[in-house]
């Protein structure tokens, strides 16, 4: 039985003597933007802490993946779970965070957006309209997310409300890690924020529940800096799938990219791109 129709794969589930799993299928053209051996690492990597989904089978050479499919769960959202329950799952992305383990994909801000920009004109794709009136300002912040404090940590990057199940006993598990990479944890603070529709003020409550305390300047500046990326990153993403034919059930790429200006807008507030910034 087919379960979803993912964006990147499709999934089935299946029974087998009374356990039901689901059986993860590579989606065409998935090999793009995914190492399957780097998802196969950080399964490996993770395996220890038990808050993945639960692998059974993993080809990295194929991506063929089964998990256990989790029986009476459901997705954590963000604008009605309990606050007890977000801040388990933010100490789950931490435990990810401070794990120590590494991989070889690492985040580049600037390398991501080059590379899309080149993926683009091979295959003769159109870039948004206003993209050119905006380029350098996000050359200008990818730059600067390479310079300031950059230590990158294993990050998932598709840290979206879908991929986190609440167990019936209250456990988060983070699924689907395809798109992991070496990064700065407040990558997945702003995908998870920003897939689902939500505002800067939900962006920096967030954070400040990660960090357990209010955030300075430099803070927030680097947190809608990180905002900007995700979403060019991900409209990015989501455009270069329709020029290939993919149709999305809403107008994903156009969504996020929105998020692109309102992140410039709040960055240019604080006095960013005129050397103003506030480094306390």
């Amino acid at each position: 039985q087919e379960q979803k129709l993912g964006l990147t794969n499709r999934s089935f589930l299946f029974r087998v003597r009374g356990v039901r799993y689901v059986f993860r299928l590579p989606g065409a053209g998935s090999s793009a933007f995914i190492s399957r051996q780097n998802e196969y690492l950080v399964y490996e990597a993770l395996k220890a802490r038990d808050i993945t989904d639960r692998i059974v089978y993993f080809d990295p050479d194929s991506g063929i993946k089964i998990t256990v499919y989790e029986e009476d769960c459901h997705v954590l959202r963000w604008n009605s779970a309990p606050e007890a329950e977000i801040k388990k799952m933010l100490r789950t992305l931490k435990v990810v965070h401070e794990s120590g383990a590494r991989i070889d994909r690492i985040f580049y801000p600037k390398a991501e957006i080059l590379g899309y920009e080149k993926k683009f004109r091979e295959a003769n794709f159109s870039f948004f309209a206003d993209y050119a009136a905006i380029r350098d300002q996000l050359l200008c912040i990818a730059e600067y997310l390479e310079t300031v404090d950059f230590s990158p940590v294993l990050c998932h990057i598709d840290f979206i409300e879908e991929n986190v199940l609440v167990l019936k006993d209250g456990k988060i598990r983070l699924i689907d890690w395809e798109y992991a990479a070496m990064s700065d944890p407040m990558m997945d603070l702003a995908i998870f924020i920003i897939s689902s529709g939500y505002d800067p003020e939900d962006l920096k409550k967030l954070a400040e529940l990660y960090f357990d305390r209010s955030l300075s300047v430099k803070e927030e500046k680097k947190l809608y800096a990180y905002a900007a990326v995700c979403g060019l990153y991900w409209s990015l993403w989501a455009k270069y799938k329709e020029g290939q034919g993919y149709i999305f059930q809403e107008p994903y790429a156009a969504k996020v990219y929105g998020y692109v200006r309102i992140y410039i807008n709040k960055l240019a507030e604080m006095g960013f791109f005129a050397g103003k910034e506030d480094e306390r």
